[in-house]
Parts: structure tokens; sequence; C-alpha cells
């Protein structure tokens, strides 16, 4: 992508595309809007007065949600900004910082099955010996069943039915943008994964072709 987008944006387009894609495997015809809900983690270190030291403090981190309304004619690019808009207002109005305190009413306005995505961002190239280099760069995501379950438990306990989604992890290195997945088990099949994974780069590839033909 043109340097010219912000990182901001960048996350933003990423999103879209993930959620465009995953739309695509909605059971409903295309041009049906669906909603989708997405949760995206925040390092709210720098956002707030005073700023907190990298090594002032640990999981300083909170999440920001996003209703969307997707359908087959639906743009990443404009689905992007749509998140960063309400990325932006809820860290400037502190709604982020104060996640903590109300997690499961965030969770229950969404009304919708939620796709969580991590963003690391842009990794530091690693020193390395001479004739050692490095292809690709892998992260890990972990999941417990057991408390992701008790909070499945605690939203229906308030009335709020909620389904669990696809789960991304994204970073980049040496100018290659890495996207790693994640998925409850049999929610979809292999050849739907493939699928996902083939949208997602179609998508993302058509954005900066686009962007390329502009400049």
């Amino acid at each position: 992508f043109p340097t010219r987008r912000s990182s901001d944006l960048m996350n933003g387009v990423v999103c879209g595309a993930i959620v465009k894609a995953e739309r695509s495997l909605v059971a409903a015809p295309e041009k049906e809007p669906v909603a989708l809900g997405l949760k995206c983690v925040v390092d709210f270190r720098s956002r707030v007065v005073p700023p907190i030291g990298i090594a002032e403090g640990t999981n300083c981190y909170a999440a920001a949600y996003s209703r969307l309304v997707v359908n087959a004619a639906s743009d990443p690019v404009d689905l992007g900004r749509r998140v960063v808009s309400q990325l932006n207002a809820d860290v400037a109005s502190g709604l982020v910082q104060q996640q903590i305190y109300h997690a499961f009413a965030d969770l229950g306005r969404i009304s919708a099955p939620v796709i969580f995505v991590t963003n690391v961002g842009e990794l530091a190239r690693f020193p390395l010996p001479d004739g050692l280099v490095v292809e690709n760069f892998c992260g890990c995501m972990e999941v417990d069943d057991a408390p992701r379950e008790q909070v499945r438990w605690a939203l229906e306990g308030r009335g709020v039915q909620l389904g669990w989604a696809s789960g991304y992890e994204v970073s980049s290195y040496d100018g290659q943008l890495i996207i790693g997945t994640r998925y409850p088990a049999g929610s979809f099949s292999m050849e739907e994964i493939d699928r996902l994974a083939a949208k997602i780069d179609a998508l993302l590839r058509g954005v900066a072709e686009t962007e390329r033909d502009a400049s």
C-alpha cells in the first residue's frame, strides 16, 4: 500500500476486507445487508494523560467495537473508514480506556456475531547473522475456551444472545503484510477457509491496485 495511508486507516482497510470476506460466507442473498460485529484491540498507553511508559504497566489494552452492515456492494475502504472513525470517537470520549467497566454492555449493543482483529503493527527488523534470511513471520493466538464460555453464559444470563466468530492477528514485517487466523471448531469447512483467505487477499490486492493507479 502507498505510504500516504496512515497506519490507522491501513488497519481499517484490513478490517474492512476481513469483514466483507466473512460476509461472503453468510447464507443470505448477496444484496441483503447483514450486520457483523468487529472487536479491535487498542493499546491505550499513549492515549491517556499522562501517557503510560512501555515499562510502567502491563496489559494496557482495551477493545473497541464496531457494528457494520455489509453486503456484496460494500467497499472495504469505506468499511475501514467507518471502523477508524468509530474507534477514534470512542478513544476521544474515553469509552475505550474505560472499557473494562462496560464490557458486557459493549458486546450487547453489537447484537451480531463478533469478528476479533488484533493488529500488532509493524515489527522492527531483527538483527540476523550473515546468511540467515527471514522469509515470513507468523504470530500465535492462544484462546482458552473456558473463559469464553463463561462470558457467553454471563451474557445469556442478561438476555444477550451472541455468536462468536473468527479471530485474526495482523502484523507486518519487512514490507510484508501478514494475516493469521483462527476459527471456532466446526464453524467453517476447509474449502470455506480457503475461500475466505482468497477473498481477503483479492480484496486487499484490489485496494492496492486502485491506490497505485490513482497515485
